[in-house]
């Protein structure tokens, strides 16, 4: 089998039934619960955007989080992969993770106002967030105690720090914070690709 159908291999097993439901509960989730409090406590304001954020990127964190124990199967480690491809398939279902999330706030948002409410902007900046969040959930998935809430906690305070920029509504602040995205996230990609060549499943 060759790298790349091995790759593809391990996506597809992790796009199964469980998956496709922990997203779907997540999205109903948030969508249902913005649309019945949204107007109370949400509004499309840069302040409370940014609450909108802050709740996307937990969910997004927790869904990914809740997942995280699979990634850590000895079936993946049989396979003829490096440690950099096998992180590269494990951001796969990272990335709906955290757009799922999003998607969720900003349409309970629309559906509570009648209206825009929360725009495109908000869910690239939110998916930007998770994003950045979700790939160091990924390293944190392997390790334990301390160490992975460490990892947790700097994961979401890079990625809401990431996402408010956007909502601050600088200049260039979504180039930039979509820039600072692709180089954490290479970081993040490159040490998580480490820790798995790294890591021993057997204990």
């Amino acid at each position: 089998m060759s790298a790349f159908r091995a790759t593809a291999a391990v996506v597809r097993y992790q796009l199964d039934r469980r998956f496709a439901g922990e997203l779907a509960i997540t999205f109903a989730l948030l969508l249902s619960a913005t649309t019945l409090f949204g107007s109370l406590l949400i509004r499309p304001a840069p302040r409370e955007q940014f609450l909108a954020l802050v709740v996307a990127v937990l969910a997004s964190g927790e869904l990914q989080w809740r997942l995280s124990p699979r990634i850590r199967d000895v079936l993946y480690f049989t396979l003829p992969l490096y440690g950099r491809q096998l992180a590269r398939a494990y951001v796969v279902p990272m990335l709906l993770c955290a757009i799922a999330a999003p998607l969720g706030v900003a349409g309970g948002g629309m559906l509570a106002h009648s209206g825009p409410g929360f725009g495109f902007t908000f869910v690239v900046c939110a998916s930007l967030a998770g994003s950045i969040d979700g790939l160091v959930i990924l390293s944190a998935a392997f390790r334990e105690g301390a160490a992975a809430w460490l990892f947790r906690g700097l994961g979401f305070a890079s990625g809401c720090a990431a996402g408010a920029s956007i909502l601050a509504g600088k200049p260039l602040a979504l180039p930039l914070a979509i820039l600072a995205t692709f180089v954490l996230g290479f970081v993040a990609l490159r040490q998580l690709g480490e820790t798995i060549a790294r890591f021993d499943p057997v204990p």
